[in-house]
């Protein structure tokens, strides 16, 4: 079973960084998403793009 714990411990730093991320994404101001470019859009969707695709496979 260590294959099973050690998904879990896998799945848990994952779940970490998304939600630093979620929180980080959060405080940006309005001003701050007024700044981004449509680039920096299409780059932010491929990022979650393949965050989705990982946990799919899960």
């Amino acid at each position: 079973m260590p294959d099973s714990e050690e998904k879990k411990e896998k799945f848990e730093v994952i779940k970490h960084k998304i939600d630093s991320l979620v929180m980080a994404m959060r405080d940006l101001s309005e001003e701050d998403v007024k700044k981004l470019s449509v680039k920096d859009f299409h780059e932010l969707d491929k990022h979650i793009f393949d965050i989705l695709k990982i946990i799919e496979r899960y």
